[in-house]
């Protein structure tokens, strides 16, 4: 539903239920979100079909990292990275956007596996990342690993950055590793958590955001007062009266539903990704890459018993083209290790964009050169 708030609340969220990171959105996204907003309620049925036949290719790049090196500390196999993959595309159809698979790194790195999402675990984050991540502010980075704090996923809103910053750096999605299809995470196992997190990188917040009175600044998706919880069989229609026509959306990607139940974008929220796109992404594309220098991490594991130090490396998968999925059992890490990683980066600085025309057309005012 098309409509704004000042602050969006922190939703309380199910038990059971979906859990996302990204449940608070950054002031400069919503100001953006609104800006996008005014110029959609001028678009008309010409622009909305320009929309449905555009088409976008994305690369990504999927990183693998886990305690160990077993299915079990998140190592996951080859099929299931190529099924996840292969959701992604199966999911953002409709859309007219594909993804392009140009590399899989695997990583052991205890540390690096289990740190909980918060901001006391930026630094390790930050690090890690700064290691791994590749491509332009335009290519997508999905960061696969056992996350803690019950979290199936969280990313990261566009944002205005300079090649090789810290916002730079930290962009991308962080998604569990038992959510891929196959994974050992009951009703969320058929790759729509990795599909609900990348919408959030191109800009889509969560169809409840701010409940009846708030909204995801999307005409076309009815209001939603909260989450969904499970699949149910009718949709519930928790935002009632004249001025919150529709149902919730219960089979929106943007939801909390199980994914069984997801399986649709609006052509609304179409056209937000493509505004966004535009006005964060779209000008790096092409851009210079940072070049990265990457030492191997030194992991020391001790016990009561034995102390072990290996050397694991960061490694690289070439780009996978079967089908297929794998079942997994339930994993569980337990934290003994402590991990000193040392990597090296020389980003190539771009310089910071101008004040651009649609920031003066939101606030009525700008600033001579």
């Amino acid at each position: 539903m098309r409509s704004f708030i000042t602050a969006l609340p922190f939703l309380a969220l199910l038990v059971d239920a979906r859990k996302c990171g990204n449940e608070v959105v950054p002031p400069s996204v919503q100001m953006a979100a609104r800006y996008f907003d005014r110029q959609d309620k001028l678009a008309d049925a010409r622009t909305l079909q320009a929309v449905a036949e555009r088409t976008l290719v994305i690369d990504t790049y999927f990183h693998v990292i886990s305690s160990d090196n077993t299915l079990k500390g998140g190592n996951l196999p080859d099929e299931q990275v190529t099924a996840q993959f292969n959701a992604l595309n199966r999911d953002f159809k409709d859309t007219g956007i594909s993804f392009v698979l140009k590399d899989v790194t695997r990583t052991v790195n205890k540390e690096w596996a289990t740190f909980s999402v918060d901001n006391d675990s930026k630094d390790v984050e930050y690090t890690m990342k700064k290691a791994l991540r590749q491509g332009s502010y335009a290519a997508l980075n999905v960061y696969y690993r056992p996350l803690g704090d019950g979290l199936l996923g969280i990313c990261v809103f566009p944002e205005d950055v300079t090649q090789g910053d810290r916002t730079f750096v930290l962009d991308g999605c962080q998604v569990l590793t038992g959510s891929v299809p196959g994974g050992d995470t009951t009703n969320y196992n058929d790759g729509k958590t990795a599909t609900h997190e990348i919408g959030h990188w191109l800009g889509l917040f969560h169809t409840f955001q701010g409940g009846c009175a708030g909204g995801d600044g999307v005409d076309d998706t009815p209001a939603q007062r909260s989450p969904t919880n499970g699949c149910p069989t009718t949709n519930p229609d928790t935002c009632t009266g004249p001025q919150y026509p529709g149902v919730d959306p219960i089979h929106n990607f943007m939801d909390y539903s199980y994914d069984i139940c997801m399986y649709e974008f609006s052509l609304g929220q179409t056209k937000r990704v493509f505004d966004f796109w535009d006005r964060y992404r779209a000008p790096h594309i092409g851009g210079p890459e940072p070049t990265v220098t990457r030492s191997s991490t030194t992991t020391t594991t001790t016990t009561t018993t034995t102390t072990t130090t290996t050397t694991p490396v960061i490694t690289t998968t070439p780009v996978i083209t079967t089908t297929a999925a794998a079942t997994t059992t339930k994993s569980t890490t337990t934290k003994t290790t402590t991990t000193k990683t040392t990597t090296t980066r020389s980003p190539t600085p771009t310089p910071s964009p101008s004040i651009p025309d649609w920031w003066c057309d939101l606030f009525g005012i700008c600033r001579s050169a």
